[in-house]
């Protein structure tokens, strides 16, 4: 998976985003080359070669509504699962519950784990589990 730099807290890509562009400045995401890399710890080194530093955005682990034993990263802190609410695609960006395999796991500890495999920092879940942090990556120059 290819990773890219985003100046926004907004997980995802959606048409009009942004990315910092090689070279300096911002450009859309489709015109300009955009500073990244081929997996999460490229994209993380070309970035602070550029100056930037990452952050990571939210995520929580909660229960999946189709099997109790199973927890998936949603980007939002919503209690449970709505219509239209979306989990982080073990792809990369986010994908509307039911759609594309989202980043989970059989355990709370598990799907932070899988958060992390791919290149999110971590996770929270609803209730008493320490903060973790994750997502998509925002870098801030």
């Amino acid at each position: 998976h290819y990773y890219l730099a985003k100046p926004d807290e907004e997980p995802g890509w959606k048409s009009g985003d942004s990315c910092f562009a090689v070279g300096g400045g911002v450009t859309p995401h489709d015109e300009k080359p955009c500073i990244g890399g081929s997996g999460f710890g490229a994209c993380l080194a070309t970035s602070s070669e550029a100056g930037l530093t990452a952050r990571g955005l939210g995520a929580f682990c909660v229960q999946d509504p189709g099997n109790s034993h199973y927890y998936l990263a949603k980007p939002d802190g919503k209690a449970g699962w709505t219509s239209g609410d979306s989990c982080f695609a073990g792809g990369g960006g986010l994908a509307p519950y039911g759609g594309n395999p989202c980043v989970g796991a059989s355990s709370f500890d598990a799907c932070a784990g899988a958060a992390q495999a791919v290149g999110l920092s971590g996770a929270v879940a609803e209730g008493d589990h320490p903060s973790v942090s994750s997502s998509q990556l925002l870098f801030l120059p």
